[in-house]
């Protein structure tokens, strides 16, 4: 079992903020939240023990940790040094942990493969820290001084970052058996037991948030992140309508003459209704019933094209565009070969793309269901929506 103690209870005095800079807004949420955010989405972590100021407690609990982040299982008063907090922290996590990682609440851009990577290094020790190649020339002057007095070679020296991960032994036992009043990292702590220590290559990514500088480059680099993750969405639709006589057969804005049609709220567009479910469902913005109930008045016969008109405004609202379209209908009959180029200009002139981003394929099933029995007929769309513009 892993326990992650995410070190929160400083107040950021470089930042030069009225307020604890983990709680200034980094893309519309405070810093700790974004780090919060991070921590919860890794598998192999199976609780967080946030270490707090208490001045600031009753502002994360206001702000509702518990009920967004489920594997937050606890907050506690941080003391009046860093490895108080710890000390803290650690009477805090479940006895079932084996393992516990500590981590800088400054730092919210820490990746999956960070964590990944610190994870499996504990097969090969019960200490690991993420760490940075020092590539910068480093000099060292003398106390009080601006001016240089040596040059230091920069050979085998590295940057620690966080998390640092431990068994639960070895971390209890270091914060027994130091006095230390004041510490910046915990492996050091570790070292003084003349444990080893393996270091794991880390990110330049996973910076600490200590000046404005940095929350600039936060924003940009979170930004960044969330639109790699994101630049494209898929989604999938299905819908499926008896075939009824005195109804008007509609497919893809298409009148296709039959001796029957589709009967429905709307109308009854099978093909136009599993497209809008799909882009719907490509966004999570729920399936087309909740957009356009069939108890409202206002959709009663209403042209299906309408409602997909206001399907791709939602993309576009969200920041997205379409990629392409396929959609196949199913159907024993009619034949559908001779409308199927009208039917993917209707498509492509409602999402305002390209004819050849449509896709459209009729199919049968040979007899079997009741698509083959001519008692109904069925559609199914998928679509690829690209992102257009930066989301936070």
């Amino acid at each position: 079992m892993l326990s992650v103690i995410v070190v929160a209870a400083g107040r950021g005095s470089r930042m030069g903020s009225s307020v604890n800079k983990l709680m200034l807004p980094l893309c519309g949420k405070p810093v700790l939240w974004r780090c919060l955010q991070r921590l919860s989405c890794e598998t192999a972590i199976d609780e967080i023990v946030l270490v707090a100021h208490p001045q600031d407690i009753p502002f994360w609990n206001e702000l509702g940790l518990h009920q967004h982040f489920r594997l937050l299982k606890a907050i506690v008063p941080g003391g009046e040094t860093r490895t108080a907090s710890v000390r803290a922290g650690l009477a805090a996590v479940s006895p079932q942990a084996e393992w516990i990682a500590i981590h800088d609440g400054a730092r919210p851009l820490v990746s999956s493969e960070d964590m990944r990577l610190l994870w499996e290094s504990r097969s090969s020790s019960s200490a690991a820290i993420l760490v940075l190649p020092v590539n910068e020339t480093i000099k060292r002057s003398a106390v009080d001084s601006p001016y240089i007095c040596e040059t230091v070679n920069r050979q085998n020296l590295w940057t620690a970052q966080t998390p640092q991960l431990f068994t639960r032994e070895l971390i209890e036992a270091a914060y027994a058996s130091s006095d230390a009043v004041e510490i910046s990292d915990d492996a050091a702590l570790v070292e003084a037991l003349a444990a080893r220590v393996v270091l794991v290559k880390g990110s330049k990514f996973n910076i600490k948030i200590t000046n404005p500088e940095d929350l600039q480059l936060a924003e940009t680099l979170w930004q960044m992140q969330e639109v790699e993750s994101i630049m494209v969405r898929t989604g999938m639709g299905y819908d499926m309508h008896r075939l009824e006589e005195g109804r008007k057969l509609v497919l893809c804005g298409v009148e296709v003459p039959c001796d029957r049609g589709l009967p429905g709220h709307s109308d009854a567009d099978v093909a136009v209704h599993a497209l809008c479910d799909a882009l719907l469902g490509a966004l999570a913005l729920g399936d087309i019933g909740q957009h356009f109930p069939e108890n409202d008045p206002q959709y009663k016969g209403i042209c299906s094209l309408i409602l997909l008109e206001r399907c791709r405004s939602l993309v576009g609202e969200k920041g997205y565009s379409i990629g392409n379209v396929d959609i196949t209908i199913i159907a024993e009959a009619p034949r559908l070969s001779p409308y199927r180029q009208a039917m993917r200009e209707k498509i492509a002139q409602t999402l305002d793309c390209s004819i050849e981003q449509i896709s459209l394929k009729a199919t049968t099933t040979e007899g079997l269901d009741a698509t083959g029995r001519c008692e109904g007929i069925a559609a199914q769309a998928i679509v690829l929506l690209r992102l257009s513009k930066p989301q936070c």
